[in-house]
């Protein structure tokens, strides 16, 4: 029987917080907030500038490599 990733993950936190000598229950129960967490926000903002910046630059270094090509010359015949 093969786990899906979610059940995979539910796995490990749930063995961990045993290992750590947390209550189970009570970790399952807690809620820390951490899904709306303004970190988080701060973090995926800031990875959404980073890949505008990075397509910026690749349609940059794009646009000047178009421009050096040279046009095809059609043979004669």
């Amino acid at each position: 029987m093969l786990l899906s990733f979610d059940q995979a993950v539910a796995a490990v936190s749930l063995l961990a917080a045993r290992l750590r000598g947390l209550d189970v229950d009570e970790w399952i129960r807690r809620e820390d907030g951490l899904d709306d967490s303004p970190s988080k926000m701060i973090w995926i903002a800031a990875a959404i500038v980073i890949a505008g910046l990075a397509v910026a630059f690749a349609i940059q270094i794009f646009g000047k490599a178009r421009d050096n090509v040279p046009d095809p010359v059609v043979p004669g015949g």
